[in-house]
Order: structure tokens, then sequence, then C-alpha cells
């Protein structure tokens, strides 16, 4: 809001300066996006999901089997308790400990 009040209280000529200057870089931002390809810009390798135990891993459809997937691939649980993700009753936490010691 301050840069509104600011803008407002400048000369006719910085304010044409200001508003020149924003829709030149809306321009060039808007073309050079439209010119290049994301892959020819951005690393794109990092968006790439891991396949982790694909083969032993289907999707999960419960939240208990997601979990009991994550904590597998992490090899721990404590990040489970830090979290509160699961429930705090008997058999979350004997699932809990269950897939702690299987991994």
């Amino acid at each position: 809001m301050a840069s509104v009040i600011k803008l407002s209280n400048s000369s006719g000529k910085t304010q044409v300066a200001v508003g020149a200057a924003y829709f030149t870089l809306k321009i060039l931002f808007w073309g050079l996006a439209w010119a290049f390809e994301p892959k020819d810009i951005w690393d794109m390798e990092r968006n790439q999901p891991l396949d982790a135990d694909a083969p032993v891993a289907p999707q999960p459809t419960t939240m208990t089997r997601a979990l009991w997937y994550a904590i597998r691939h992490t090899k721990g649980i404590a990040w489970v308790r830090r979290a509160n993700i699961a429930l705090i009753t008997g058999f979350w936490g004997s699932m809990v400990e269950g897939s702690a010691r299987e991994c």
C-alpha cells in the first residue's frame, strides 16, 4: 500500500517510467516463457519420482498401508510420533511399533 501512495505522489514522468518498465518486463517474461521449453530452462531431473520397491509396493489403498510403506521407506518412526500422524490408540501404537521392527 505504501508503494501505491508513493507512486501517486511522484511526478507524471516517474509514473510513466515505472509503468513502462513494468509493461516491458511483463512482455519479456511472457515472451521468454513462450519461446523456451521448461526443460531448456529448469533442471527437471529432480521432479522425476523415484520408483521405490515398485514390484513390492502396490498403490496404498488405506491410511494404514500408506503409513506402513512410509515407515518402511524411511526406516524410522520418530517422524510419525513427532508429526502426530498416527492416532494415539492401542492399535495404531502396535501397528507403528510393528512396522518399525520390520524395517
